[in-house]
């Protein structure tokens, strides 16, 4: 294990805590633009809540989620591993839906997670930050009913790898390609961001797409649906021939 990875995990939960703020005020009471256009929907649509349906948000940050499934009379209840990012959901979102400050990998089966306490589960561009996705699919799918299900929203693992992935602009041929420089290989990768004065570094968890349904296959889960997903946020055409989304809908055997 490098130095730096160890460094991370000594911090653990409190590494996102320094961006619980600016994270906030990023996606506001709706959501960012690929929430509401991309994220939300297609999640919503895939889950198909049905009135009184108990849904837990894995990685819920900010809980901006809540609202929408609210909105179909479904209950929400958000975990994250994050203190801050749990009071900035709680200031904001408590009226609809229940906030605990939980890292799913040691939670107890009691109160409101109990084994199969829930119709559906969500991990809504949070997968990706938690670094062992194996285990975390293995204790949501034990919180899940048989029947329920399970719906992962993420970064397309072979086209939107950070530092890994990128653009290329062929100017002559009026063509833009996407440019993957390493795919296979499981990486731990540290991303900084500025706050100021302050540097807070995460970490994004990039497995292969086979990796993700080994971890679906062997827990259970059917996969009912898998969307790749352009960026139709954006103005470039030429972006839209390349997912740079993934949902992955799933049923629980």
């Amino acid at each position: 294990m490098s130095k730096i990875h160890q460094n991370y995990n000594k911090k653990g939960k409190n590494a996102w805590n320094p961006l619980a703020e600016w994270y906030s005020g990023w996606v506001g009471t709706e959501g960012s633009k690929y929430h509401q256009a991309l994220a939300f929907p297609h999640t919503l649509d895939l889950l198909k809540l049905k009135k009184g349906d108990k849904l837990l948000d894995i990685g819920c940050g900010t809980g901006v989620f809540a609202k929408h499934v609210r909105d179909l009379e479904a209950e929400y209840f958000g975990i994250d591993i994050s203190k801050k990012m749990i009071l900035e959901a709680k200031k904001e979102f408590s009226t609809f839906g229940k906030f605990t400050e939980l890292d799913v990998l040691k939670m107890q089966p009691r109160g409101d997670f109990k084994p199969e306490a829930f119709d559906a589960i969500t991990f809504i561009l949070s997968i990706q930050d938690m670094s062992d996705p194996e285990k975390v699919i293995a204790a949501a799918s034990k919180l899940l009913k048989s029947g329920g299900k399970l719906v992962i929203f993420m970064k397309h693992s072979a086209f939107n790898i950070p530092r890994q992935s990128g653009w290329i602009v062929d100017e002559k041929r009026s063509l833009t390609s996407r440019r993957v420089d390493r795919y296979l290989t499981p990486l731990d990768m540290p991303l900084v961001k500025k706050l100021g004065r302050q540097t807070v570094t995460t970490f994004h968890y990039h497995r292969p797409l086979g990796d993700y349904m080994e971890y679906l296959i062997k827990n259970n889960m059917d996969i009912y649906a898998f969307r790749e997903i352009a960026d139709t946020v954006s103005k470039d055409k030429n972006v839209k021939e390349f997912p740079l989304f993934l949902a992955i809908g799933t049923r629980k055997r």
